[in-house]
């Protein structure tokens, strides 16, 4: 293969077990993504193996995927699932997710029909306005849907949007709104808030669960590696004149002869970092993207490097490499992983 991402399970084995060790909470597998671009199947497996307590999708089709391969713990789906594949959800054995009266008596009302319970976990809308009760508005009504015969609530929760702030107002905020609709669970109920910030920086959250992503991946905290790499060839070798520019016609003009080395990846492979603003390593040393990066190739100036065709270039390695890489690309760590892991051939070792 000419660009490959390379999944390194034993890393992912390492940031499990360091998660681990942090937290005597269940913990809650976010997989949804496909694993962040990290590969559903494979990850999953790695992590039921390693001792994970369930696992949390965005679609029923993630969650059919985790059934189909082996996953026997369960599944919590996130988002929204047609009522004409409900029925599904009891059959496979999954936790949906209610997060509005309305859904919650439609979905009542199918397997009502059907003489079927399903299990759900009480989305709560504490400040993200996503998905959820408001414990502000909807009070009453959530009220309501407690007693709805054909919901078996099993789990409540919600989502922190400013947890990467420590001592966030907002985050102490939703943390005591939280409580608020918590405290209409008499009996007690199965919780889990924490998202990887939040497992972080508050560490003191009392839920039974956390509900952990990123960290998993290798980001958030220093002790954490990163679990994917991205890699290609050299695959042309071209000597250009000052002054001649490199690619289209708004690519950058040189100051001196440079010798170029062409990439087979582009911003097709989720890879378009602004020129000069970005480096790969060449055979230990660093080369810069320069010209304007193409939809299938770009550019790396290769000057003084001893290089051949064929020649292997890392392109994402290290920690400090996805940073560099996200900020130059204007986006987050997240759309980093999920582009360069959807977007190229995988491989895991």
């Amino acid at each position: 293969m000419d660009k490959y991402i390379k999944i390194n399970l034993s890393v992912l084995k390492k940031n499990f077990e360091l998660i681990k060790s942090f937290t005597d909470k269940k913990i809650i597998c976010v997989v949804k993504a496909g694993a962040y671009g990290h590969g559903i199947d494979v990850v999953a497996k790695t992590m039921q193996n390693l001792g994970a307590d369930a696992f949390a999708v965005s679609t029923i089709e993630e969650a059919l995927t985790l059934r189909k391969i082996g996953i026997s713990k369960d599944i919590l789906i996130m988002g929204y699932v047609e009522p004409d594949v409900i029925l599904d959800a009891v059959k496979w054995d999954f936790t949906l997710s209610v997060f509005s009266y309305g859904y919650a008596k439609t979905v009542n009302s199918i397997l009502q029909k059907a003489n079927k319970r399903v299990k759900v976990h009480i989305k709560v809308d504490t400040g993200m306005h996503r998905f959820g009760f408001s414990p502000v508005y909807d009070y009453d009504r959530l009220q309501e849907v407690v007693l709805f015969k054909n919901l078996l609530i099993t789990g409540l929760y919600t989502h922190f949007y400013r947890a990467d702030d420590v001592d966030a107002i907002d985050t102490q905020e939703q943390i005591k709104r939280f409580k608020s609709i918590k405290r209409l669970f008499k009996q007690g109920i199965f919780t889990h808030t924490s998202n990887t910030s939040a497992f972080f920086n508050y560490p003191d959250i009392e839920e039974d669960a956390i509900r952990l992503g990123l960290a998993f991946y290798g980001f958030k905290n220093d002790a954490l590696l990163p679990v994917m790499g991205y890699y290609t060839k050299i695959v042309n070798i071209v000597n250009v004149d000052k002054g001649d520019s490199v690619g289209y016609y708004n690519g950058s003009r040189l100051n001196d002869k440079t010798t170029i080395g062409v990439l087979p990846i582009g911003y097709a492979n989720g890879f378009c970092p602004e020129s000069g603003r970005y480096y790969v390593t060449v055979n230990g040393l660093k080369a810069p993207v320069i010209g304007q990066v193409c939809m299938n190739h770009s550019f790396i100036d290769i000057t003084g490097i001893d290089v051949k065709i064929g020649d292997e270039v890392s392109v994402v390695k290290s920690k400090q490499d996805f940073n560099l890489l996200s900020k130059t690309q204007g986006q987050s760590i997240y759309r980093t992983l999920c582009n360069l892991g959807s977007l190229n051939p995988r491989t895991f070792v």
